[in-house]
């Protein structure tokens, strides 16, 4: 996982690409070296403690005919706006223990303590930067005995106009 960037550069590795993900063995890889045990149906079993796990934000320029790039770029859409409570759920449902199987929701609960993140919603999705943070700090903030850990980071290359209205003038 420690090879999985969002950054952009002219020389290796990404060669003017956005971000950079190795070919194999990238993704959960020494993930499962520390478990805990867990109860299912009555029977402990081993279960790794760190996961990755992928949850998809609607995408805002997907509907956006009327909207200029810049007008994406810069949070000028109604569009970016109307999808916060989509995103919400979207983020509600991929981590509360209750959407899941109940044989299995205890061992959820016992593992899902933390939950990392970036620009999740405004990168290749133009979406707003602002209101996606907000989603998943209501939707994390729902969730019982789970904290968030926002990553901002100002090297953003899906989006990089819409990262900087959460960063300093001086990381942008």
């Amino acid at each position: 996982m420690s090879t999985i960037t969002g950054q952009s550069d002219q020389g290796a590795p990404y060669f003017g690409h956005c971000g950079f993900i190795a070919g194999n063995d990238w993704l959960n890889e020494e993930i499962s070296t520390n478990a805990i045990e867990v109860s299912l149906k009555g029977e402990a079993v081993p279960m790794a403690t760190s996961s990755f796990v992928a949850v998809a934000s609607r995408c805002s320029h997907c509907h956006a005919m009327e909207c200029s790039l810049g007008d994406l770029w810069n949070n000028n859409c109604e569009q970016q706006r109307g999808l916060l409570d989509e995103d919400v759920q979207r983020w509600y449902q991929a981590y509360e223990a209750t959407m899941y199987n109940p044989m299995i929701e205890s061992a959820f609960r016992s593992v899902v303590k933390r939950i990392g993140t970036g620009p999740w919603g405004a990168g290749d999705w133009l979406g707003d930067s602002q209101r996606s943070f907000l989603a998943v700090w209501l939707a994390t903030g729902l969730l019982k005995d789970v904290s968030l850990d926002y990553y901002a980071y100002s090297r953003f290359c899906e989006n990089p106009a819409n990262q900087c209205l959460v960063l300093d003038d001086v990381a942008c």
